[in-house]
């Protein structure tokens, strides 16, 4: 899913491997939110940002995680947000 950040929105779109690569290499960043074991268990995009939202509960820190998101985008920049299955991001 690519996010979009608005000053006061944001827009989700879902992208296929081929638009991931191309943003990718355009420079926009990619935030992997999966937890540390399903790092573990598939692996990790190259060049992504590991930033988990949830823990290994299902409990988030939103406030905390968007933190950390400012460090890798400045607001208003696209960013390519992934999990496992799509539900999370």
């Amino acid at each position: 899913a690519l996010l979009v950040a608005m000053p006061a929105r944001a827009g989700v779109i879902d992208i296929d491997n081929a638009e991931l690569a191309r943003l990718m290499a355009a420079g926009v960043p990619v935030i992997d939110i999966r937890t540390a074991g399903e790092w573990k268990d598939t692996g990790v995009i190259p060049g992504s940002k590991l930033i988990t939202l949830f823990d290994e509960r299902g409990r988030a820190d939103a406030p905390a995680w968007l933190a950390q998101v400012q460090g890798v985008a400045k607001p208003g920049q696209p960013v390519i947000v992934i999990c496992r299955s799509g539900n999370r991001t």
